[in-house]
């Protein structure tokens, strides 16, 4: 129970990543880091790194220690003043300037182990307390990032042609399975098929023919300006646009 409650974390970490990146879920990227505070977890979370890309949507989870990410992220700590004000006084200027001074990734993973920081300030050791600073994460451009109590999930961002069409061949699997719901067909219903749409579209659903096939009970797809027996329905895949129609069909023969 307690590490699926880490696997939760995780991903809803990441998830909030495509949100703020404005990336679609059924978007396929190319891979994501896992920075844990503990590196004891590493071994806990790998049974399920599997499902993390899953629910992540991604070609490869690495699980790694913050205190070896480098170049990816990069972190800034700054002091919360409301909190640490009352108890330094004018020293709490000091603390700024240690923090702004000292290594953030460094800094982060300390604050994230055991919970507090141990500034130097003015040849003299003060103790800060993870409620006394305040944490702010920058991704390196092409990532994106979210920090919690973990660690950090860092992801590839950066989209190319085949990324882009992996993630139309899962747009239009999910619009078809909806206009099957729609349609009211049960489960098991054969169905035949009729796709149209722009050229990318077109291009990338004959590629992946096969799956849908097989993934939407599919006995036969008409591409291009078949007319089906009923409208097309109209739909927008980011720039791309898709029509679909389709009835109840006869299952194939020794299916």
């Amino acid at each position: 129970s307690r590490e699926m409650g880490w696997v939760r974390e995780i991903v809803s970490l990441g998830l909030s990543v495509r949100t703020q990146s404005k990336i679609r879920v059924r978007q396929p990227l190319r891979g994501a880091d896992v920075a844990l505070n503990d590196s004891e977890l590493m071994a806990r979370l790998e049974p399920y790194r599997a499902l993390i890309e899953e629910e992540l949507n991604v070609h490869q989870v690495k699980l790694t220690s913050v205190r070896h990410e480098q170049g990816v992220v990069s972190f800034r700590l700054k002091p919360n003043f409301r909190a640490l004000g009352p108890r330094l006084g004018k020293r709490v200027q000091a603390v700024k300037q240690a923090l702004e001074a000292s290594d953030g990734v460094a800094l982060y993973a300390e604050l994230s182990s055991s919970g507090k920081l141990v500034l130097e300030i003015g040849g003299e050791a003060v103790e800060v307390s993870a409620g006394e600073v305040e944490v702010s994460c920058q991704a390196a451009p092409g990532f994106g990032a979210a920090t919690g109590k973990l660690g950090v999930v860092v992801l590839n961002t950066e989209l190319d042609d085949e990324l882009v069409d992996e993630g139309i061949l899962r747009e239009l699997l999910s619009r078809v399975q909806a206009a099957r719901k729609q349609a009211e067909l049960d489960f098991t219903d054969r169905i035949e098929l009729w796709l149209d749409g722009t050229d990318r579209v077109l291009r990338v659903g004959k590629s992946g023919e096969p799956t849908i096939l097989r993934e939407c009970l599919v006995t036969r797809v008409h591409w291009g300006q078949a007319t089906p027996p009923s409208g097309f329905t109209e739909h927008e895949l980011g720039q791309e646009r898709l029509r679909i129609a389709l009835q109840r069909g006869i299952a194939a023969t020794g299916s």
